[in-house]
């Protein structure tokens, strides 16, 4: 098959990762196509600012979870301070 250098460009950017002379196989014999786009890696300070934030979530969770059962309403301020701490770590990775 001869193509131009955009045409195969684009073929193998449709690919989405995929081998070409596969993905060409599969489109040209109608077979369900995979259109999973590689889920990219992660630095370690990213992770671990995800694992803060998941943390911070599971504090206020904990909060709730407790006060509820003890029969007594959440302390909101405390609650609010939680959110405000996790809105600030992800305006920090912007």
């Amino acid at each position: 098959m001869r193509l131009s250098e955009i045409e195969k460009a684009q073929i193998t950017e449709n690919a989405n990762g995929s081998k070409v002379a596969v993905w060409l196989r599969e489109l040209a014999l109608g077979n369900k196509l995979n259109s999973k786009k590689p889920i990219p890696k992660a630095g370690p300070a990213l992770v671990r600012e995800f694992a803060k934030i998941g943390n911070k979530i599971n504090q206020i969770a904990r909060l709730a979870n407790e006060d509820k059962k003890s029969g007594f309403d959440f302390n909101t301020f405390a609650v609010l301070q939680q959110l405000r701490a996790i809105e600030h770590d992800l305006e920090s990775l912007k």
